[in-house]
């Protein structure tokens, strides 16, 4: 996905948003969903407008940041976005899109900002208005990661439900 998308996301970006987290942070989010689910689907892809350490025990030997800037301060609902671009997956193409009806399925993955100064990141998703088991409940997951000379690699991964 990010190869098909990456020219439109990297105008959004700045000197502190390091692109090797975004490839594969998305290309994994994009796996995982694709896996899930054999339907048109939409993804909300942004950058957070907030970068803190997360307190959450789960996270802790991860040590990833939490995306932050959330609506409410709850950390069960969408991260606000300094930005966003809406992407529709058909077939075998990611294509830049705008946003789409609201019973569409949509994966809305929020990525930290200044990640460029941080080894750890915790990327935020949300799947509205729920994932394929789960039409009509919001599903919150969360992708950590660590930096590890030069190249971000996955080391913990929640879900609040399964996805299928």
């Amino acid at each position: 996905m990010w190869k098909q998308i990456a020219h439109h996301v990297i105008s959004f970006t700045d000197s502190n948003d390091d692109l090797t987290l975004w490839c594969s942070a998305i290309d994994r989010i994009a796996q995982d969903v694709l896996l899930a689910t054999g339907n048109e689907i939409y993804f909300c892809v942004g950058r957070c407008m907030k970068y803190s350490i997360s307190d959450q025990g789960d996270w802790e030997t991860a040590g990833p940041s939490w995306s932050s800037g959330f609506g409410g301060s709850k950390r069960n609902e969408i991260p606000k976005l300094a930005w966003s671009v809406y992407v529709r997956h058909i077939g075998n193409c990611f294509q830049i899109t705008r946003a789409p009806a609201k019973a569409s399925i949509t994966v809305n993955v929020a990525i930290p900002p200044d990640t460029t100064l941080h080894d750890t990141a915790a990327v935020h998703t949300m799947w509205t208005p729920g994932a394929p088991l789960k039409r009509r409940k919001k599903v919150r997951q969360l992708y950590g990661y660590r930096k590890v000379e030069d190249d971000w690699r996955l080391v913990a991964l929640f879900s609040e439900e399964p996805i299928t």
